[in-house]
């Protein structure tokens, strides 16, 4: 079995891809939060939170918890607060699901040696993932 040796980009680096992962997602979030209210379930569940209510079946409970928190925060609208909720869930999704990518592909002996910047390759695949689902949502 060979040894494997340190590296520039071991220790660390998945904590560093997540929080870059993190920071470059929210910042695009931000940028394209809507101010109000979207299509199909948004209205329903941005009142379910602000009133801590049930919306329709299954009625997303952990959802309506966690945002009801945002909903109380007397900043803007509760349309931004919530939608602002989502974004952070969704950034925090991102940066969990890089430093999974970079583990997983460390433990599938993606060596140094043959995939130089797996940590790099782990943070642009779950960046551009949800960049993605950033213009599709």
């Amino acid at each position: 079995m060979v040894e494997r040796q340190p590296t520039a980009f071991s220790g660390k680096s998945p904590l560093i891809c997540a929080v870059i992962v993190f920071a470059v997602a929210l910042t695009v979030y931000i940028l394209t939060l809507a101010p109000t209210v979207g299509l199909v379930d948004s209205g329903e569940l941005t009142v379910a939170a602000s009133k801590f209510g049930v919306p329709h079946p299954p009625g997303f409970p952990f959802y309506i918890l966690l945002t009801h928190v945002f909903s109380l925060v007397p900043i803007g609208k509760v349309a931004v607060r919530v939608n602002f909720a989502s974004a952070l869930f969704a950034t925090l999704v991102a940066a969990t699901l890089t430093m999974f990518v970079a583990h997983t592909m460390r433990a599938l002996n993606a060596s140094p040696w043959r995939i130089p910047f797996y940590h790099s390759w782990a943070c642009l695949g779950v960046l551009t993932h949800s960049m993605v689902l950033c213009n599709l949502s």
